[in-house]
């Protein structure tokens, strides 16, 4: 449902009944309307909402599919089977990626609730493999560059770069 309301919010609609709208749909309980306010308005605070509203370019919600061959550099990342002979194709949806002064960021947004502070090297580490290979899928599909990869956690509103 954020990755819903955060594609509304960037592309610039008015969200507030979109909001209930989106509790209904997923189930969730009307009470966690002003969680998601919250997350919003930090959202809009942030230092990445500024960044992208001077975006000579922003895309939300970008699907994706990359054939991937056996002679391909991500092949054996796949699949360590020499019997495999088959191509993959695999699929992915990047959450938000803008263009500013020339170059691409991918922004993931992530709603993990780290215990300790410490949590959030740990889940860096955990998703850096995704974002690498949603850089490396944007670049191979655009032959554009991207210069940065960010994850953003909701709580505690927090930019950390890849």
């Amino acid at each position: 449902m954020i990755h819903d309301i955060f594609e509304k919010v960037v592309q610039g609609h008015a969200i507030s009944n979109y909001i209930k709208v989106g509790l209904s749909k997923y189930k969730l309980p009307i009470e966690r309307e002003k969680e998601v306010n919250t997350y919003l308005e930090n959202f809009r605070n942030s230092p990445l909402w500024d960044e992208m509203l001077m975006a000579e370019e922003v895309l939300t919600e970008v699907p994706f599919t990359l054939k991937v061959e056996r002679e391909h550099s991500l092949y054996s990342l796949i699949t360590a089977n020499p019997a495999d002979k088959h191509p993959f194709f695999l699929k992915g949806t990047i959450d938000l990626i803008y263009k500013k002064n020339g170059t691409w960021t991918i922004v993931d947004y992530k709603t993990d609730r780290a215990k300790q502070v410490e949590d959030y090297e740990k889940l860096q580490a955990f998703y850096r493999s995704q974002l690498s290979f949603y850089k490396y899928a944007w670049e191979e599909l655009t032959g554009e560059i991207v210069t940065r990869d960010l994850l953003y956690f909701l709580e505690p509103n927090k930019i950390i770069a890849n």
